[in-house]
């Protein structure tokens, strides 16, 4: 016997078949307007095993609200047909699976201007819409280079002693430069809050001296707690190595999904619009203003893409 067959005979469960009544008051219960005929839920309830039954449920031309009202009475009648250990088994996988679900969605409902992002595409085409999520790549993208810079630059620089802006001053310079840069602190007027405002705008000022410019860190080894020594110029080189290792990293990545996405599309280019016309809509939408938002960004591509072909006519055409 197979690994497969014994693999499908433990998860297969056996149901019970329902009568055309029971059919019939089901179909009863089911929203007005879904094509659902009796004879696809007979089909769904005969199925032997719960791999069958999803597919048959995926391959209903209908909503997910009715799919999922179609499940919930697979799931009731389920419950009645199992006993004792095999009904706690079964209950524990249901229960299982309906987490991963609500994990999987919570995960997509927490996902960052996701929602706005999808309103761009919808108004705009996805042609904008891609710019903002390049952007927001990007921004994803700074979140381990500031990390990386905060935790081994910033903290050490924060914990060390101050550095004199006078000790190492080159002799060769005019008497008047090192006076200017010996006061340079000492003739800001802390009073003058326009001025202090100015300066924290502009990055002048008191705001030469601070942690924001790198002017004001120390290019050498400093002392932290009047006891440990930290090598500031091993970890300036450390961290610029790790940011373009992160850069490359992105770029290749970025890269390589965009190759593969070009090549399998390339295979279906002769029969794009018939694909975008007959898989352009959600069966998942359950709302208008999502559902409008689906129209206006098929439009949008239809006539971006047609643009596209017009400007390719057009050049080849000069060429």
């Amino acid at each position: 016997m197979s690994v497969n067959r014994v693999a499908r005979r433990r998860t297969t469960i056996r149901f019970t078949a329902l009568s055309e009544e029971m059919l019939k008051e089901i179909k009863k219960k089911l929203p007005h307007d879904c094509n659902v005929t009796i004879s696809e839920c007979e089909h769904i309830f005969k199925c032997t095993n719960e791999l069958d039954r999803i597919k048959a449920i995926q391959l209903l031309k209908t909503d997910i609200k009715t799919k999922m009202m179609i499940r919930e009475y697979l799931h009731l009648d389920d419950f009645q047909s199992l006993t004792g250990f095999r009904y706690w088994k079964y209950q524990i996988k249901v229960d299982m699976k309906k987490l991963k679900n609500k994990v999987y969605n919570f995960k997509d409902y927490l996902e960052i201007w996701g929602s706005s992002i999808k309103t761009i595409e919808g108004r705009f085409g996805t042609g904008v819409g891609s710019y903002f999520r390049f952007l927001k790549s990007l921004f994803f993208l700074q979140i381990p280079i500031f990390l990386l810079y905060f935790g081994v630059i910033l903290i050490p620089q924060l914990l060390s002693t101050p550095v004199s802006y006078i000790a190492g001053t080159n002799k060769t310079i005019t008497d008047l430069a090192t006076t200017c840069r010996m006061n340079y602190t000492v003739l800001i007027d802390p009073n003058d809050y326009v001025q202090m405002g100015l300066d924290f705008i502009q990055g002048t000022g008191w705001m030469e001296k601070t942690i924001v410019f790198y002017g004001s860190y120390s290019g050498q080894n400093i002392l932290i707690n009047n006891s440990s020594h930290y090598n500031m110029p091993l970890a300036y080189f450390c961290v610029t190595i790790a940011i373009l290792l992160i850069s490359i990293f992105f770029i290749v990545n970025s890269a390589g999904s965009d190759i593969s996405s070009q090549l399998i599309n390339r295979s279906i280019q002769k029969l794009k619009y018939c694909e975008m016309i007959i898989t352009f809509w959600d069966f998942g939408l359950n709302t208008k203003r999502a559902a409008k938002l689906r129209l206006e960004s098929f439009e949008k591509n239809v006539a971006v893409n047609l643009y596209n072909i017009t400007l390719k006519l057009k050049y080849t055409l000069i060429c």
